[in-house]
């Protein structure tokens, strides 16, 4: 891939925060289908709003060391329907899926595992997605 192609860009050696500023202005899918992630996998936390207001979202996997999505980072995503947690995964600020369609949740741990991520208020707001563990399903959201 060329670095000087204006129609694609090697995101490797960005930070989180600059790869979600030009994946805002910039959708790496030229077609405008609805973008599947993955987030790349450098990231260790998703910044306070990266994602906000995209409704071009609808399944995000997130890397395999990533420790936290902070507050409102995918806020007011609409069409974000799942998401793929990593068994690394400590902490979902406030409001971090408030104003999305999540209804799944695939994680790659246990139950128990999953029971001990900090999960801040109305973290995903009036949604109620099925989590699924290594181990089992968890049919009620966290902290609710």
């Amino acid at each position: 891939m060329a670095k000087n192609d204006k129609t694609t860009k090697d995101y490797s050696d960005m930070t989180y925060s600059e790869y979600a500023r030009c994946v805002k202005a910039n959708p790496p899918i030229a077609d405008k289908r609805l973008w599947r992630g993955p987030v790349p996998e450098s990231a260790k936390e998703i910044v306070f709003k990266a994602f906000r207001d995209r409704e071009d979202l609808v399944d995000v996997a997130f890397p395999k060391d990533l420790m936290a999505i902070r507050l409102s980072a995918f806020i007011n995503c609409k069409n974000l329907r799942s998401v793929s947690f990593p068994k690394t995964l400590k902490k979902v600020e406030s409001w971090a899926f408030a104003g999305t369609s999540l209804a799944e949740i695939r994680y790659d741990g246990t139950i128990e595992e999953f029971n001990r991520i900090k999960f801040g208020d109305d973290w995903c707001g009036d949604c109620k997605p099925v989590i699924h563990c290594t181990d089992g399903d968890i049919n009620h959201s966290p902290n609710s």
